[in-house]
């Protein structure tokens, strides 16, 4: 694997494929948004955090809070 060397920078020639792999985020939140099952109701989206810690992977890490059961009784 070779390390990544793209950027989303304007003039950039990966900046469009850069940009795009950061709309799987907003993919992901839209899809969950408001999601409810038996014994929960409402899942958002509370954060986002990208993580660069890693040199050639930026990683996005999504914290979602949802209301349980109980408080829907």
């Amino acid at each position: 694997m070779e390390p990544f060397t793209g950027s989303a920078a304007d003039g950039s020639s990966s900046r469009d494929e850069v940009l795009e792999t950061l709309d799987w985020s907003e993919k992901i939140q839209k899809a969950l948004s408001g999601l409810s099952g038996d014994n929960f109701h409402g899942l958002y989206l509370s954060t986002t955090k990208t993580n660069h810690d890693h040199a050639d992977i930026i990683e996005s890490i999504e914290v979602y809070s949802l209301r349980t059961g109980r408080e829907l009784n």
